[in-house]
């Protein structure tokens, strides 16, 4: 294999979320350089991608709308759904954009009418269930899964988080972008990936539904990498085996990568 490219010690944390259905584009834009700032590349990309998947959407899904209302609000602002619910109701929404601005964090959200959006992009309402989008989101031309090698190269995080849920949907495609990046020379020595998840049933435990959401807010509110007791039996996570080159699933540990401040000291 050629020799790698390191993710950077100094370079920012990656999050990802997921979309979801309720959106309300009222609740404004916040103007912070993000992910398309730094990856130039990866931003002309998706342009491309989205162009390709809005042309096989008319031809096989005619049911996705990307619509075009004139409203538009930050990406990180526009979803309503009880995981972006509970991250407003605990303040995490104000402080991602906040460590946006600082440039400590980048923030993207897999889309299923966009592909891959960075937190602060202006976005109208728009209806595009990733369960109908998916196939064509891995069409030759438009391949969401090169878009996500693209960013891991260009932007070089230490270090990325997925809260992306339970559906293989949204979390696929980090998993596959892993794998074409490490291919395309991206060094797995640096490389420590976790996916929490939801495990089966799992909601209908949780009085509010929403044990990502609460896994991500006690994470962000408390500064570091780590879960309590609680969530550890709640919650699992995919983790890149640096060693295997292969992911593998399992309970949330403790440990110097769980533990690792969010700013980095």
């Amino acid at each position: 294999m050629k020799e790698g490219t390191s993710m950077e010690e100094s370079g920012p944390i990656l999050i990802l979320f997921k979309c979801s259905k309720a959106k309300d584009a009222s609740r404004g834009v916040f103007d912070a350089p993000g992910l398309w700032k730094d990856c130039p590349k990866t931003h002309e990309k998706i342009i491309r991608s989205r162009a390709a998947f809005i042309g096989h959407a008319k031809d096989k899904s005619p049911s996705i709308s990307l619509g075009t209302e004139m409203i538009q609000a930050s990406a990180l602002r526009l979803y309503t759904g009880k995981f972006y619910e509970m991250l407003k109701k605990q303040g995490v929404l104000s402080n991602i954009e906040d460590q946006i601005a600082t440039g400590a964090l980048r923030c993207g959200i897999v889309s299923g009418g966009f592909g891959l959006l960075d937190a602060s992009e202006p976005v109208g309402e728009y209806e595009a269930p990733m369960q109908k989008a998916a196939t064509l989101w891995r069409e030759k031309d438009v391949d969401l899964n090169d878009v996500m090698a693209s960013l891991l190269l260009e932007l070089k995080p230490r270090r990325v988080i997925g809260f992306l849920g339970q559906v293989q949907h949204y979390w696929g495609f980090l998993k596959r972008g892993v794998h074409l990046a490490t291919q395309r020379g991206l060094s797995t020595s640096a490389v420590n990936f976790y996916v929490p998840n939801l495990p089966q049933g799992f909601q209908a435990i949780e009085p509010e539904g929403n044990a990502l959401g609460e896994c991500c807010a006690r994470m962000l509110a408390e500064g570091k990498w780590a879960i309590d007791e609680k969530m550890q039996s709640q919650i699992s996570f995919m983790e890149w085996c640096q060693t295997k080159w292969k992911w593998v699933t399992q309970g949330l540990k403790e440990g110097p990568a769980a533990q690792e401040s969010i700013s980095g000291t």
